[in-house]
């Protein structure tokens, strides 16, 4: 069904002369205030005052003001021994060993700090931080939620699998691995989840799915098994394949494969593990692509197939890639 708006010109002149009005008098005004030597800076009708640390914002009435809340002037320490209570977040810890800035000892002792202050002894997932008892409004809206819930200490997907990568991408296979799968183990336990099996937003406290619908966790969850777990991504344009399986992924058998897409053809790789070697014990010895035989007596771990080379070899709906596993 269609609606249909009819406006009489003279209507139609006077609500673009009110529109055209509105612009300039909102840009004057905006210019004027910004002409102010003394404004710090410029919203639309409206001005930040600084007070201390915190910036009062009145609104158009000058009533109701609102409070933005931002670092004190002098740093603090936010983790670390307070009194009895040790302070950690996840979030520092990934993006410690994430950014390279962490070595590997300091990597190992990140590891052991987690499974101690973060890790759920019931659960067994990574809480987002440990419970700092009280408010922390220069860190934000987080710790006004209850411990457990939301930001402020719950099982949260998306840095618990960012986690993982962050491990996995240095080495720390058999950790990144660990991370990981608490979080499949959680997802997968619909008795406690009270959710289908699926990656939530978080679990909260008692370890229920919330926000089933609202989470990157999916993707980052599957960008991790397939480039880091798998170790099939590309790279300038090249396949990269460099598996980082543990014999726990084989599930007692002696093969292990994904699909996915690579330059615009399906692939699927099948890796090979007749020894059923765990990590880091096995290397790639050859590799096939639809029967050809790329290379042979590899001995190493990270391999690549050159585009042109598997543009070449990639005819088929389906192209099979075996990677020999010893």
């Amino acid at each position: 069904m269609k609606t249909e708006i009819q406006l009489s010109r003279k209507t139609a002149t006077w609500i673009i002369v009110t529109l055209l009005l509105s612009c300039f008098l909102g840009v004057a005004s905006v210019k004027a205030q910004a002409a102010d030597p003394h404004t710090v800076a410029v919203w639309h009708l409206d001005e930040v005052l600084p007070d201390g640390h915190r910036e009062i914002t009145p609104d158009a009435t000058g009533q109701n003001p609102g409070i933005l809340i931002h670092a004190p002037t002098a740093p603090a320490l936010v983790e670390g021994k307070f009194g009895k209570t040790m302070r950690m977040t996840l979030t520092s810890a990934t993006f410690a060993i994430m950014s390279g800035v962490a070595t590997d000892s300091q990597i190992a002792s990140i590891w052991k700090m987690a499974n101690r202050y973060l890790r759920d002894k019931k659960l067994k997932g990574f809480h987002l931080n440990t419970n700092f008892g009280a408010e922390q409004h220069s860190l934000g809206r987080a710790f006004s939620f209850s411990y457990g819930d939301k930001e402020n200490g719950a099982f949260f997907n998306h840095m618990a699998v960012m986690f993982a990568y962050a491990l996995y991408s240095r080495g720390f296979v058999k950790e990144g691995f660990e991370a990981l799968n608490s979080i499949y183990k959680m997802a997968q336990d619909s008795a406690t989840s009270k959710i289908y099996p699926c990656l939530p937003e978080y679990f909260n406290s008692e370890g229920q799915g919330m926000y089933c619908y609202l989470t990157g966790s999916a993707s980052w969850f599957v960008l991790t098994l397939l480039t880091q777990a798998c170790g099939i991504r590309g790279e300038y344009g090249n396949l990269i394949i460099e598996p980082k399986l543990t014999s726990q992924q084989f599930q007692g058998g002696k093969e292990f494969s994904v699909a996915t897409n690579f330059a615009d053809k399906r692939i699927e790789v099948c890796f090979l593990n007749p020894p059923k070697k765990d990590y880091p014990d096995y290397t790639i010895q050859s590799l096939c692509l639809n029967g050809q035989i790329i290379e042979a007596n590899l001995k190493r771990r990270r391999s690549i197939i050159m585009r042109s080379q598997f543009l070449e070899l990639a005819k088929m709906p389906v192209n099979k890639i075996l990677v020999a596993l010893d």
